[in-house]
């Protein structure tokens, strides 16, 4: 009964902080996910388009106009999160595909149109990335736990 026990325990432990990571992963995603859904979509045009250095990095700042709540609004945000660029040429790729007079779909949230985005969703990235790294994890726990056995 002993050797079962060790064996179990061995073959189980890899998969606890893989199964947890792998969990978070999907939590981080499905949250990510859903958020842009809630949020209100109204038309807006590009006003300005123009990159601008941050310390070692470019950010294509993109200004547009649109209507919420009845009050005329403007914002500057690409992403619902800062967009920076290593090379300049990057940003201003954005620029370029953001020219002004261009009407673009804006998204913000309904009780708060200061926080407006021409493109919500969250870091891609960074939910790619941790899936990813969720899924290895998990796959690793497994060759460990079958290697236990």
């Amino acid at each position: 009964m002993p050797i079962f026990a060790s064996v179990q325990s061995a073959w189980l432990a890899p998969f606890l902080p893989a199964a947890a990571a792998f969990a978070g992963g999907m939590a981080c995603l499905l949250a990510a996910g859903r958020r842009p859904r809630r949020w209100e979509r109204a038309e807006g045009v590009v006003v300005e388009s123009r990159v601008e250095p941050r310390g070692s990095e470019f950010a294509p700042v993109i200004t547009f106009e649109f209507e919420a709540g009845g009050e005329r609004r403007r914002g500057t945000a690409l992403r619902d999160f800062p967009v920076t660029c290593e090379l300049a040429e990057t940003a201003a790729d954005w620029t370029r595909r953001h020219p002004p007079g261009l009407r673009v779909g804006v998204h913000f949230p309904e009780n708060d149109p200061a926080r407006a985005c021409l493109l919500p969703g969250g870091k891609d990235g960074l939910r790619r990335g941790l899936l990813a790294l969720s899924a290895l994890f998990f796959a690793f726990a497994v060759l460990l736990g079958i290697n236990a056995l």
